[in-house]
């Protein structure tokens, strides 16, 4: 029961505005709290801003909510906490998993290196400068986030149903829907 779905020039809007929104937020921060908290603070608030928002607020985010949009059920209902933890977690780890694993890769072949190093000269006073295996190490991870990146946003572009990767694993779209014209749908459909 796909109906209005949003397309991808308006989810990236909505997706701009929220950004601006939390960089703001991380000016703030960094005008109150020590700079090596800012960080952390802004991308933990930013998270919880992104997994529980939707689930009390029919659906919404402060960018969403402007550019009228909302995540729903692919049945019309409102999102919960699960849909959300499989939407922003589980579709999120899809498409950074490439990379993390790389950069796990690479770490362990540089430390690997500098201990070596360490064992034969007994110093480690030289700089260490990452190799061109190295940098491939990276492309290996980059490129595949990258291409799961574009395939979802010509998904959203191009598809009749408007549904990213992450839509595709929470069972979850973006409508134009209102709430209030969701419920008069609801109730239409159980009178028949």
């Amino acid at each position: 029961m796909e109906t209005k779905p949003a397309g991808f020039w308006i989810r990236l809007g909505a997706l701009l505005l929220d950004g601006i929104l939390f960089n703001g937020l991380a000016f703030l921060l960094g005008l109150f709290l020590l700079a090596a908290w800012q960080d952390g603070i802004t991308e933990l608030a930013q998270f919880l801003y992104a997994l529980l928002l939707p689930v009390f607020w029919y659906g919404y985010t402060v960018g969403k909510r402007v550019f009228k949009i909302r995540i729903i059920h692919m049945d019309g209902t409102n999102v919960g906490i699960w849909t959300m933890i499989k939407r922003t977690i589980i579709g999120g780890l899809i498409y950074v998993l490439p990379i993390l694993i790389s950069v796990t890769i690479l770490s362990f072949t540089v430390d690997t290196r500098i201990w070596l190093t360490f064992v034969q000269n007994n110093d480690l006073s030289e700089e260490f400068i990452l190799s061109g295996f190295d940098f491939t190490i990276l492309a290996l991870g980059f490129f595949p986030s990258l291409i799961l990146l574009v395939a979802s946003a010509f998904m959203v572009g191009l598809s009749k149903s408007r549904r990213s990767i992450h839509d595709l694993i929470a069972g979850t779209y973006v409508t134009k829907q209102s709430p209030a014209e969701t419920e008069k749908i609801d109730k239409e459909a159980n009178e028949h």
